[in-house]
């Protein structure tokens, strides 16, 4: 019995990797094989990530860790990682690992000599991050859990929430969806135009327009997260953890989605105060 599952990655060839009460496990056709903590405490890795090097990232309670073959190590340079509980892994087009936690947002260098943080109710608004969208250089988009989706650019960031149109600002999971974004939160599932992100952001256009998505019979769900993956695309459909069960999605249903909806007032803001 290895109890519940935390973290889990599939490699190209099919190996499956995840993370247990008891370790660090590998599925290989209907061979399980677990690693000792060996020092690190695998047991609460809740996000693991294959390198291109062909070693795995390890991410969790316990910090950052890198396993190669059967050597698991912590780099010194992503010490200052253990104080946090890490949620999230993402690799960037240039090859830097980008690390998501409760409180705070990392990115290693291509070279993995170089970590560069972000830090809630500093940089960042508060909330966990959940998902990272990675670019090259110190760009990001990045979902949080309370604090919705944040551009990243270097030193300047800036939140997109519900003051700017948002449907709901706690986000548990985001998949990409031709030129826009599928958000999963607390209020169920909306669609949202990268390019009107870009525009909000970058303070040229407001508000933002959120079109709610519905499964069918249901007026709302809601979506699950904290735990990577807890969404995924395959085959052209959107799957998404809820809790109470598994929804689908298919992008023509999604894109076909009209305006003529109805409008419910949920909040007002003034200034920064909510009423």
């Amino acid at each position: 019995e290895l109890g519940s599952c935390r973290g889990m990655a599939l490699d190209p060839d099919g190996t499956l990797w995840f993370s247990t009460r008891q370790g660090l496990a590998r599925l290989q056709g209907d061979e399980v094989e677990l690693w000792p903590d060996a020092g690190w405490p695998s047991h609460v890795t809740r996000a693991i990530l294959r390198d291109l090097d062909g070693g795995h990232w390890l991410a969790g309670g316990g910090g950052l860790a890198h396993l190669a073959g059967r050597d698991l190590t912590v780099p010194p340079v992503v010490a200052a990682l253990r104080e946090d509980p890490l949620r999230s892994l993402a690799l960037a087009p240039d090859g830097a690992l980008w690390i998501g936690g409760a409180r705070l947002l990392a990115r290693l260098d291509p070279a993995r000599t170089n970590l560069r943080l972000w830090r809630s109710g500093d940089e960042l608004p508060h909330g966990e991050v959940r998902v990272i969208l990675p670019e090259h250089g110190e760009r990001a988009w990045i979902a949080t859990y309370g604090g919705g989706l944040v551009r990243v650019e270097g030193e300047h960031t800036f939140a997109v929430d519900e003051r700017h149109g948002l449907d709901d600002q706690s986000l548990c999971a985001v998949l990409e969806l031709g030129d826009g974004l599928v958000l999963a939160s607390n209020s169920g599932f909306s669609l949202v135009a990268r390019d009107a992100l870009a525009q909000v952001a970058a303070g040229r256009a407001a508000p933002l327009v959120s079109r709610p998505l519905r499964t069918e019979g249901v007026r709302a769900v809601e979506c699950e997260g904290g735990v990577q993956p807890c969404a995924a695309e395959v085959d052209g459909t959107l799957w998404f953890c809820g809790i109470d069960g598994l929804h689908a999605f298919e992008p023509a249903h999604a894109t076909a989605l009209t305006c003529e909806l109805p409008v419910k007032l949920r909040a007002v803001f003034l200034g920064d105060t909510r009423w």
